[in-house]
């Protein structure tokens, strides 16, 4: 009986890392309609490492526990709960999970409230309910009883495949894992996860770089980039004597659906942005993602790093900055100069690990949902609004004698698109019809109420005794339907439609005057030198250097290239390649080198 019983133990454990396994590979294929079938027959022994790896993690947790159908129970619910997060981040931002998307975990309650409309909250506690009856139902079954030694051994097992999973970058591994097929695809993971597989392909991200170093990298190559641009531009005395405030509100999901083709609106919902653009510096944001990933913008528009060097994927925020002290930035670089510096975010505060980030680069505070003194919402289920996000700033610019920095993020149009979220539709749309219209017509009510926000702002600033400058930009376009983009995008080249899906609003007010110049299509790292000009502020030699390669190639992104006229660019000039790799030799000093460009930051 005791064989019987070791026997069924080995077939269902080994059967269910075989259907976790699966399944893991199966919802990571489905959204590129590539074969299940094919990818194993193609990857076999990958598919045979992943089911194995997975095995002794259970036989180990339930020689731990004592009791194998529990661990079985258990590992299967994580996994479910894992493919189940896969499926849906790639049907809605094209991107797999990360290991460091699990550190969201510490915001469910914030996630559950973002992901509302995936899923029925019913649902989700059904599930919850049944995996915990399921689990106290496995301690009923019959065990297998194993002696001490033996279940020490498989304890041993457990402990050596969990040191295994969070080292298998390491070199030692390297070889023999090539030569099961396995390839580093840090680079684009979307390959990385279509060849190795979920499992590997996640686990080869853990404590991975977020950026390779640059196979030229050393003390001279740095070193002669920096002698470029040693000194510090001429002295400036700001505006009429005064340093002016700065504001740079980033603003969630902010899109002008007006740019849709074959889309009609009964009202324009960007009335006030659109008025502001024709009198101020404005153009587009051409912003480093899609659907999601605000802090990667953030990372971006403050620090001046451009993404397009780093890894696919990767969360500077939760990856590297979380583990620092200080960091250069525009914030730590206002801080030299004088300025008091504050960030708002009318949302939880620990999001992306941003009450731990915002000290390392300069901030002196962080107003958040908690304590901001205005928490209007245009629904009793929606977000802080935009309008009561810019009262904040407004109160904050009006404290002390000091210059100010103040960074906004906002969350009013955050997913879900949902009718009512924001206030009845009062914009109708022709063109679209069904589920499409709605959501168009939702998303549009909630930019019409940005608008009036951003134009409060902007009028607010005015009566503001200092001079006063404000960028506004959109982190990234909103997860529309593809039946919504796709009469836009559909005739355009690729390179067209990359530069099309990445470009939000950019306006740039104040309260002096500033020349009606087009800014074109801007990436975000590029936005310290630009609001360092319009202020009349000194630049360190680092924003020197991103001015001369804003000079060629004012947009700068992993998916397109965008050149002074707008135009996306199929083709590099030598110069511009050499721009680009000075660029790239710094920041990966800045993040990860050895200080040789330290001058460049004072």
């Amino acid at each position: 009986m005791s064989i019987l019983r070791r026997m069924v133990s080995f077939l269902l454990t080994f059967a269910a890392a075989n259907a976790m396994a699966i399944s893991l590979q199966y919802v990571t294929l489905k959204p590129y309609q590539d074969s299940l079938k094919d990818w194993m027959g193609t990857h076999l022994t990958l598919y045979l490492l992943s089911t194995f790896i997975l095995y002794l993690l259970i036989v180990g947790l339930g020689a731990l526990v004592n009791n194998v159908y529990f661990a079985i129970g258990l590992t299967a619910a994580l996994i479910g709960s894992v493919s189940f997060s896969q499926y849906h981040k790639l049907k809605l931002l094209g991107e797999p999970l990360y290991p460091w998307d699990l550190k969201q975990l510490v915001n469910l309650s914030e996630m559950l409230k973002i992901a509302r409309g995936i899923a029925s909250p019913v649902v989700l506690m059904a599930a919850a309910g049944g995996v915990v009856l399921a689990l106290a139902a496995t301690f009923a079954l019959p065990r297998v009883k194993r002696k001490l030694p033996s279940r020490m051994a498989w304890v041993a097992a457990g402990l050596l495949t969990v040191f295994f999973c969070f080292h298998i970058q390491h070199s030692v591994f390297a070889k023999p894992l090539a030569k099961m097929g396995m390839v580093n695809y840090n680079w684009n993971q979307r390959e990385n996860y279509l060849m190795n597989g979920f499992m590997l392909a996640f686990l080869q991200n853990i404590n991975s770089k977020i950026q390779s170093q640059p196979p030229d990298y050393n003390e001279a190559a740095v070193s002669q980039v920096a002698g470029k641009y040693a000194s510090l531009a001429a002295n400036t005395s700001g505006v009429n004597g005064e340093k002016p405030n700065i504001v740079v509100v980033m603003d969630e999901s902010l899109f002008d659906p007006t740019r849709l083709s074959g889309v009609t609106f009964s009202e324009d919902p960007m009335a006030n942005i659109h008025r502001l653009q024709a009198v101020y510096p404005s153009g587009t944001t051409l912003s480093p993602m899609y659907g999601g990933g605000t802090s990667n913008v953030e990372f971006e528009a403050l620090t001046g790093l451009s993404m397009s060097f780093l890894n696919q994927g990767t969360v500077p925020y939760q990856q590297l900055l979380v583990n620092k002290t200080s960091f250069p930035s525009m914030v730590s670089l206002l801080k030299a100069q004088g300025y008091s510096a504050t960030a708002v975010h009318p949302f939880d505060g620990t999001f992306y690990n941003r009450n731990r980030v915002y000290p390392v680069l300069g901030f002196d505070r962080f107003i958040t949902q908690d304590d901001i003194a205005y928490k209007d919402k245009l629904s009793p289920n929606a977000f802080i609004s935009d309008r009561a996000a810019a009262q904040q700033v407004v109160d904050v610019l009006k404290e002390g004698d000091q210059p100010h920095f103040v960074h906004l993020v906002t969350m009013q149009n955050h997913l879900p698109i949902m009718e009512g979220l924001n206030g009845p539709n009062t914009v109708t749309v022709t063109g679209l019809e069904g589920s499409g219209k709605t959501e168009l017509e939702s998303y549009s009510q909630s930019v019409k109420e940005t608008d009036k926000a951003i134009g409060y702002l902007v009028e607010a600033v005015q009566a503001i005794k200092r001079p006063t400058l404000v960028l506004v930009f959109g982190d990234h376009l909103p997860a529309l339907e593809d039946s919504t983009l796709f009469p836009t995008t559909g005739n355009m080249s690729g390179a067209e439609q990359q530069q099309f899906i990445h470009e939000t609003p950019l306006l740039i007010a104040a309260n002096y005057p500033l020349e009606q110049k087009p800014l074109g299509a801007l990436s975000p790292s590029f936005f310290g030198p630009v609001l360092f000009q319009l202020a009349g502020l000194p630049e360190p030699p680092f924003y020197q250097m991103l001015n001369t390669v804003r000079q060629q190639l004012p947009g700068v992104s992993r998916n397109v290239y965008v050149n002074q006229e707008g135009q996306p660019l199929l083709e590099l000039t030598q110069d511009q390649t050499n721009l680009l790799h000075e660029y790239e030799l710094v920041q990966y000093d800045i993040l990860y080198g050895k200080g040789y460009a330290a001058s460049m930051l004072p």
